[in-house]
């Protein structure tokens, strides 16, 4: 499980219980005004285990230079600028296992939408949207900003060709 972007930390946490031996990494870098990073780090240090791991980092840096296991569940919550977000997904892509479930939050705002809409179209895999739920507004009980889940449905190299983003790596 690798979450970037973590706030409060308690869709991290969520997926840390009943998990205390799964691999689970959270991602962030705390730059955003009045980020809760001493609540976050508390909270991590109460409920992590050993298997579970915390980087205090750009997600960019980290997936470039860190991360080597295979993935199973990717949520990206991190910064929601388009080139962001597909970023976010273009350089985890290697990463996925077979059938690794992505969550993306804040799917409410057109270009969060946009942007996941577009890496899945682009890719060489093959992905199939499972949930793509928007709410009246930002902050709703069900799904607070609109979340979209899609899912790798293996890797298929031949059966779609690449096409070359437009976006800046």
């Amino acid at each position: 499980y690798l979450n970037i972007g973590v706030w409060h930390g308690y869709t991290f946490f969520s997926g840390l219980a009943g998990n205390e031996d799964k691999h689970c990494i959270a991602v962030d870098n705390f730059s955003l005004k009045n980020s809760p990073r001493e609540e976050f780090l508390a909270r991590f240090h109460r409920f992590a285990s050993p298997s579970h791991a915390f980087h205090e980092m750009d997600f960019r840096e980290y997936l470039k230079r860190m991360h080597h296991t295979p993935i199973g569940f990717y949520l990206f919550d991190g910064p929601h600028q388009y080139e962001d977000q597909y970023e976010g997904l273009q350089l985890a892509e290697p990463f996925f296992a077979d059938n690794c479930i992505v969550m993306v939050d804040d799917c409410n705002w057109d270009h969060v939408h946009a942007a996941n809409s577009d890496f899945m179209r682009e890719s060489k895999n093959n992905y199939r949207l499972l949930l793509d739920k928007k709410t009246p507004k930002s902050g709703h009980p069900t799904y607070w900003n609109g979340l979209m889940i899609f899912q790798l449905e293996g890797r298929n190299v031949l059966a779609k060709p690449h096409v070359q983003s437009r976006r800046a790596a």
